[in-house]
């Protein structure tokens, strides 16, 4: 909401600014000429018809300049996937070049083409390979299952895993499959020295299908649904292209799972688009019996799976998009 609201100030802010500048324009022209009889008056009354015409003209021009704005206003989905993003600085672009808010529409149209072709080429690559999945785990006991979750997957799909700091006091990077790279914080930062170098989280969302988090700790599960990313883990899911499936297992204790917050934030999760894979009932690792152990590593392999085998049979494709 506070987005909208921002773009929104911007598009005002523009629109008036063209207003403005018109409104000058027509203040400045000269109100009434005296008139003299015979051909200069008929000369002059020449004139102001072609003034009034023109700013009959401008005002038309005006007047649909400001529906484009309601438009703009009343349908824009300012979300956090990259294409809202992008297709907002392009109007932007537009108003900056002089070209109006149609000057915008034309770049807007230009850019929804060049991403569908982008996205068209993406699903005929996807036809052809495996599924390329983003394994991601966050500080809970759970992260002892991790090595056994890459090993579900690797079987079946191209496999890349990343961890958070915490997780890393649970996962055993010896048990990891072979071939399949563990990407942390600190890689995050070290691969990325100056202007013009690939930066990690946008390279990792750029390479998934799609990304599960096994296992997604209360405190993930809270920056998330407060869109914060300060590690590498959140800093992808800020980043997610939500046309891309997210899916979630969450593992925490019993009273952690039953907190007020905790429905807060699925709620704000599942209107990302966010899949959640939930939690099941058992003895956890603090001792307590009750619901918030994370699901088993072959049922989060067999949730995924059989959405993209779905997806296959809809589409006549490996299409999971």
């Amino acid at each position: 909401m506070v987005s909208q609201l921002v773009w929104r100030s911007e598009v005002w802010t523009v629109a008036a600014m063209e207003e403005t500048e018109y409104c000058k324009k027509k203040t400045a022209e000269p109100s009434a000429k005296k008139r003299s009889g015979g051909r200069g008056r008929r000369e002059e009354g020449e004139s102001e018809r072609r003034r009034k015409t023109e700013r009959r003209r401008k005002s038309k021009r005006t007047a649909a300049d400001w529906r484009e704005v309601k438009r703009w206003m009343g349908v824009w989905p300012f979300t956090s996937g990259s294409d809202s993003v992008d297709k907002r600085s392009c109007l932007m672009e537009g108003f900056g070049k002089g070209g109006g808010l149609f000057g915008a529409d034309q770049m807007v149209m230009e850019y929804s083409e060049s991403a569908s072709a982008e996205r068209e080429q993406t699903q005929v690559n996807a036809a052809s390979r495996k599924p390329r999945i983003l394994l991601a785990a966050s500080g809970s006991v759970a992260a002892i299952k991790f090595g056994n979750l890459c090993h579900c997957f690797s079987e079946w799909a191209e496999v890349r895993a990343v961890a958070t700091r915490a997780s890393l006091h649970f996962i055993d990077r010896a048990a990891l499959p072979k071939g399949v790279v563990l990407y942390t914080d600190e890689d995050e930062w070290s691969s990325w020295n100056k202007i013009g170098d690939s930066v990690l989280h946008i390279e990792l969302r750029r390479w998934a299908d799609i990304m599960v988090i096994a296992p997604l700790s209360a405190n993930t599960l809270g920056k998330i649904a407060g869109g914060l990313c300060d590690n590498l883990l959140t800093c992808i899911v800020r980043a997610w292209d939500y046309n891309k499936p997210l899916f979630v297992a969450p593992a925490m204790n019993t009273f952690m799972w039953n907190n007020p917050f905790t429905e807060r934030h699925l709620m704000s999760i599942d209107e990302l688009g966010i899949s959640l894979i939930p939690p099941v009932t058992k003895r956890l690792a603090c001792g307590d019996y009750g619901n918030g152990a994370m699901a088993e590593p072959s049922l989060i392999y067999s949730t995924v799976r059989l959405f993209v085998e779905s997806k296959i049979q809809q589409g006549g494709s490996s299409n999971i998009h």
